[in-house]
């Protein structure tokens, strides 16, 4: 909205988060005034929103977390030593209820052929979202058209809730940065919090990047036919606007995001290879994180946050790292690999024709007891220190 305005005359800034400054008083033709005026609170309105879906998510999450501290805390007093019968407290059968009725009526697959292999809940979770978006894209915009008149010229300029509502699914996508970043993280907060392992989340990930997707690119539909086609005059506007900074940055975004999201598909990770679909995926979409800071700096929030969730993922992933291979290790049964100690495993081979060999790994090594249908990231320095495959342990947690 800077150019709209003239911010060289004596006036005041009205501030307004995450958009440029307000020029107050408006001392252009009441149209532009009137369409500054519905610019600036649907921005107002779109930052509400976003931050109202980050309350719901948090609350949930807490909720999540709080319950589960209480289920685990009845069980082990119901496992305790106590001669009298324990009473299961209400929250306890409250969640143990919950726990029964989502196992029937939401573990079954919901439409495999469009979501593929995953449960009615998760495609639940993911309609849910996806109504929330759609139904705050669409309120609080006013849909209104002016046509204001361009000084020296016969030209008029047509400005309508167009630009508002690009900018609003802009500002959706935007936030929804962060919540796509965790759950694609292996070293998953999410995990931490709910109990739920890291790969039940993928699904959400996958589908929330067309969600981003689809917004980005209608914001970028929407501000094209503004500047291209309702402001003037043509081409002179359009050839000012698509030279500036901030505008190349935002088409850099674009492009890095259409090939994340064209590169996750099932045909182009065959086509590369998954070691390099991972890794590309990983720095791409660092860089794409870089490109919409700068292609709009006012919503750093969002980035910064999308930084920080990843950097963890990374940094945790390098501790773990060390703590299993540095420290408590027997040295009895383990030799040292490029700075890490490394277990020594006994391989038995059991041929099988009919579904394909298996490999059995025999080996010592100090760590906690898992839970049944848990697995282990397994490296094998030999052939490669960056590749870690999962592995389902066949023994019993001891």
């Amino acid at each position: 909205m800077g150019h709209i305005q003239d911010f060289s005359q004596d006036s005041s800034l009205e501030y307004h988060w995450g958009y440029v400054a307000r020029q107050v008083p408006c001392t252009k033709d009441a149209g532009t005034c009137a369409y500054l005026d519905a610019v600036y609170h649907g921005h107002d309105v779109s930052m509400l929103y976003s931050f109202i879906l980050w309350a719901v998510i948090v609350g949930i999450l807490f909720l999540w977390a709080l319950g589960g501290r209480l289920v685990r805390f009845d069980r082990s007093v119901a496992r305790s030593s106590s001669p009298k019968p324990i009473r299961q407290s209400g929250p306890y059968r409250l969640s143990r209820t919950i726990q029964a009725l989502v196992r029937r009526h939401l573990l079954p697959e919901t439409l495999p052929w469009v979501f593929g292999h995953t449960t009615s809940l998760q495609v639940l979770i993911f309609l849910i979202l996806s109504g929330y978006l759609l139904v705050f894209t669409l309120v609080g915009i006013t849909y209104k058209t002016w046509v204001t008149p361009i000084s020296g010229s016969s030209l008029n300029n047509t400005r309508s809730g167009l630009g508002p509502w690009a900018d609003r699914i802009g500002v959706l996508a935007f936030a929804l940065t962060p919540l796509s970043i965790l759950l694609s993280s292996r070293e998953s907060l999410l995990s931490l919090i709910t109990g739920v392992p890291y790969h039940h989340f993928n699904f959400l990930h996958r589908w929330l990047g067309w969600v981003i997707y689809i917004q980005s690119a209608m914001h970028t539909l929407g501000w094209t036919i503004v500047e291209g086609k309702l402001y003037q005059p043509q081409p002179a506007q359009w050839n000012s606007f698509i030279a500036q900074p901030y505008i190349i940055w935002g088409v850099v975004a674009m492009i890095l995001l259409s090939f994340l999201v064209f590169h996750s598909t099932k045909r182009g990770i065959q086509l590369t290879g998954y070691e390099f679909f991972r890794k590309a995926h990983y720095v791409v979409a660092m860089v794409y994180v870089g490109a919409c800071w700068a292609h709009w700096s006012h919503l750093y929030c969002w980035m910064l946050a999308s930084l920080v969730v990843w950097f963890l993922d990374r940094g945790i992933r390098l501790i773990r790292v060390f703590v299993l291979h540095h420290l408590n290790v027997p040295t009895t049964t383990s030799s040292t690999t490029g700075g890490l100690h490394i277990p020594h495993a006994a391989i038995q081979l059991h041929p099988n024709p009919a579904d394909g060999d298996i490999i059995r790994l025999d080996f010592h090594h100090n760590h906690d007891p898992w839970h049944i249908g848990q697995h282990f990231f397994l490296c094998f320095p030999q052939l490669s220190l960056w590749q870690a495959h999962p592995l389902t342990p066949c023994s019993v947690p001891d």
